[in-house]
């Protein structure tokens, strides 16, 4: 697991006990996806979701920042976004 997957998925847990929702647990071929799809979605300049059929059982969040005007998103300011 990469730092940034760490810090995203521990926000995101913390954020999820506010609920009252059980932690998630990082799957790496998740991530991998999601990234592949990230990659994709950047290539078109087309911001969407996965189609549902691609990810059965899956939730999906979709966070945006341009780099040109920064250094990028940690992982608290993206799962802050949502």
């Amino acid at each position: 697991m990469t730092p940034f997957e760490v810090q995203g998925l521990l926000y995101h847990n913390l954020h999820r006990q506010v609920h009252n929702t059980p932690d998630l647990q990082l799957v790496h071929k998740l991530s991998l996806e999601a990234a592949r799809f990230a990659k994709e979605i950047a290539q078109h300049l087309v911001i969407k979701h996965a189609p549902i059929q691609t990810r059965p059982g899956q939730a999906e969040n979709i966070f945006l920042r341009c780099k040109a005007f920064s250094q990028g998103a940690s992982a608290f300011e993206a799962v802050k976004e949502w």
